[in-house]
């Protein structure tokens, strides 16, 4: 008899044990289930007022999309441009990288950005004024932080005032190669998706049950994307190509060609005299 209700016992534990397992599962898939995603190509900035809702992150990137520079030479397509010329003379790509980002910092100092969209202020301060989180996330590096600053206050874009708090996160955002400042994210090259996930799952208070994401690369948007995804937060990407025909039409002038030369000659100092001298041209 006392063996029977043992044998009762264990097996309504057991019920028990699975029940709540299947809950939690069921509540995750559902979480998952629930998720909505959208992907759309705009040229306007102004459909980011399409998706405004309560609980809402709203996540621009920089270069393309907020800034673009007054002359081509030291912004993002200058910066793409030289990175595949060192590919192609034999630079991994990682090399090229490592070996361009001192120039590119150095002529970033003084360069010159202006609005892609001069409306764009006027809708990140709306977002604010409203309680909306805004923030940017770039594949900028640490180096360039202060260029950003720079280059956003000479277009009026005032992305610190009533940004999320740091809170030392980037404890953990180091791990992932990233770094947050004053509502910037700056993934230091590496995948957006990655160092998002790491700021969201370093802020468990913040309440995020959507993230409207606009850049100008595809690649970022899916990489973002499928973060939200495995988050449960609704998606809704902007893959905004205003700078598209500008970016398109970028050929690299003689003396970006010259530098390549210089860089894959292994003469930086040299290197940095002809960049000093391109940006002044």
């Amino acid at each position: 008899m006392k063996i029977m209700k043992i044998k009762n016992v264990a097996f309504l534990f057991g019920l028990a044990c699975i029940s709540v397992i299947c809950f939690k599962f069921g509540n995750f898939l559902s979480k998952k289930a629930i998720a909505q995603c959208q992907v759309i190509e705009s040229n306007s900035i102004e459909d980011v007022k399409k998706f405004i809702e309560q609980d809402t992150l709203f996540i621009f990137d920089f270069d393309n999309v907020i800034v673009e520079g007054k002359e081509d030479y030291g912004f993002d397509a200058w910066f793409c441009a030289m990175v595949v010329e060192l590919e192609n003379g034999g630079m991994k790509k990682e090399s090229a990288v490592k070996s361009l980002l001192p120039i590119y910092e150095k002529i970033q100092r003084t360069a010159e950005a202006q609005p892609v969209d001069k409306s764009t202020k006027a809708l990140i301060d709306g977002l604010k004024a409203d309680g909306h989180n805004v923030m940017i996330l770039t594949v900028r590096s640490l180096c360039l932080v202060n260029s950003l600053f720079r280059q956003l206050k000479s277009v009026e874009i005032d992305i610190e005032k009533g940004s999320i708090p740091e809170d030392g996160i980037n404890l953990d955002l180091a791990k992932v190669g990233a770094t947050y400042c004053k509502g910037v994210l700056l993934c230091n090259g590496y995948r957006k998706g990655q160092a998002l996930k790491a700021f969201l799952t370093s802020k468990p208070d913040l309440k995020v049950k959507n993230i409207v994401f606009v850049d100008d690369k595809l690649k970022n948007i899916d990489s973002v994307k499928a973060t939200t995804q495995e988050m449960g937060i609704n998606f809704v990407g902007i893959r905004y190509g205003l700078t598209d025909k500008r970016t398109k039409a970028y050929v690299l002038d003689n003396k970006s060609k010259n530098l390549v030369q210089k860089i894959l000659n292994d003469d930086s100092e040299e290197a940095k005299k002809v960049a000093n001298i391109t940006a002044q041209a």
